[in-house]
């Protein structure tokens, strides 16, 4: 029903939607493995090959994007510290990572902040007021393992900047060491998904209210260990 539900959604503010499915290089952890993979169009299984590609100079996503003219940006809000190398293999213009954000609400499960204040963040800061398209990686937090915590989802973007608006809708008693033995961790999961999709559709919205060609790709980087 939720997918029925956003797809209406984007139908009504002119996009088309279609899904597939793909396997993903990792399974139950190293998302990084996942994005290696997927950015440089390298088939990588694990972390040993991460470290051997990153002293490449493989031609990856974000350098195409650079020399189409597109500013190119890293999002992501686990990062709480400068990762120097996968600046100089991606190539991403710059760099945007929870370290670079002030976030004073409840702190989540995987990251401090939850997905919507993230990228409301980066609409204002770095997306608006760009004077070239924007070619930008976002890696999702919320739906990361324990999935403990669901926030709200904000349907006004303009008040999605104030962290006093991210107490949970909902907690589950889970965390990274007993999820896989509670059964409620499938529907947290599954509400977990929901919101993350629900934040993409907002987050599309927003990009087109601006009068802006927008495409937005939504990937699993894999499945979690359950």
């Amino acid at each position: 029903p939720h997918y029925a539900r956003l797809s209406k959604t984007l139908k009504e503010r002119g996009f088309a939607s279609c899904t597939a499915y793909a396997s993903s290089p990792s399974a139950g952890s190293n998302s990084h493995v996942a994005h290696a993979d997927f950015l440089s169009g390298i088939a990588i299984q694990n972390s040993s090959q991460i470290n051997v590609l990153l002293e490449t100079n493989v031609m990856t996503m974000p350098r195409y994007f650079n020399a189409a003219g597109y500013q190119t940006i890293n999002a992501q809000p686990k990062l709480m510290i400068e990762w120097p190398e996968g600046r100089r293999f991606y190539g991403f213009a710059q760099d945007f990572f929870g370290k670079h954000v002030k976030y004073a609400g409840t702190v989540y499960h995987w990251a401090q902040s939850p997905d919507q204040f993230f990228l409301q963040t980066a609409l204002e800061r770095l997306i608006r007021p760009s004077k070239k398209p924007v070619f930008m990686q976002f890696i999702s937090v919320i739906s990361h393992a324990p999935f403990s915590m669901i926030p709200p989802y904000h349907e006004d973007w303009s008040v999605a900047a104030d962290t006093s608006r991210y107490e949970p809708t909902k907690r589950y008693d889970l965390d990274n060491w007993n999820y896989l033995q509670r059964p409620e961790h499938q529907k947290a999961l599954a509400e977990t998904i929901v919101y993350s999709l629900e934040t993409a559709v907002g987050l599309a919205k927003e990009l087109a209210s601006s009068g802006s060609g927008v495409m937005l790709i939504v990937l699993g980087d894999h499945q979690p260990p359950a």
